[in-house]
């Protein structure tokens, strides 16, 4: 099965990369900040923090999930290109 040996121009490449890199660049950087808080509270924080308080504490804390979120669409780009390639061979 051959999906079209027409690429896309150079606009509609744009039109994609530019939400795509966005998205990734917002969750990044929501990541690194959170990381970065993180890894500072990990010193100090769990000596004031309450027993109920720690799930907020958590959640407040947690870089897995801007992560993941930054790398959806960055993966399902290489997701489209594998297939792609796997179709036209």
């Amino acid at each position: 099965m051959h999906l079209g040996s027409r690429t896309p121009s150079p606009f509609v490449r744009g039109l994609v990369a530019v939400p795509v890199l966005g998205w990734a660049a917002y969750y990044g950087i929501d990541a690194f900040h959170r990381w970065s808080w993180a890894m500072r509270c990990a010193l100090i924080c769990p000596a004031f923090i309450d027993a109920d308080m720690a799930p907020a504490h958590y959640r407040a804390t947690d870089w897995t999930t801007p992560l993941l979120t930054a790398c959806l669409p960055l993966a399902a780009i290489g997701l489209w290109a594998l297939l792609r390639w796997l179709l036209r061979r």
